[in-house]
């Protein structure tokens, strides 16, 4: 029994990392954004040095104030998240041109081919 299924094994392979990441860029962004809705309810409005919220972060329109950690996690979380999205693009065109796939062109003749 053949081990691996060469070209055809890697574009699967390629989809499904690709897919992967794209559920996991979108997971990350809506987590962002109910984290954002949640900071612009309940964080402090005005700078509280007692207990480290001295950082300023405009969200929607509204200033709060936070740690230093607090801020770079949500940068962290809001970056990785868009860098998976644009990952998952990239692999999706991969995919794409290897497995010969056009953009839709409608029309007689013009069937694309998966």
């Amino acid at each position: 029994m053949p081990v691996g299924g060469g070209i055809r094994d890697s574009k699967a392979l390629l989809k499904r990392f690709g897919v992967a990441l794209g559920i996991l860029g979108i997971a990350g962004l809506l987590w962002t954004f109910g984290r954002e809705s949640y900071k612009a309810a309940s964080f402090p409005r005005s700078p509280d040095p007692a207990v480290g919220r001295i950082f300023p972060d405009n969200v929607h329109g509204i200033v709060i104030f936070e740690t230093r950690s607090q801020k770079r996690d949500s940068d962290y979380i809001e970056v990785a998240s868009f860098s998976m999205l644009g990952l998952s693009l990239v692999l999706s065109l991969i995919y794409r041109k290897r497995s010969g796939a056009q953009a839709s062109k409608s029309g007689p003749g013009n069937t694309p081919t998966i």
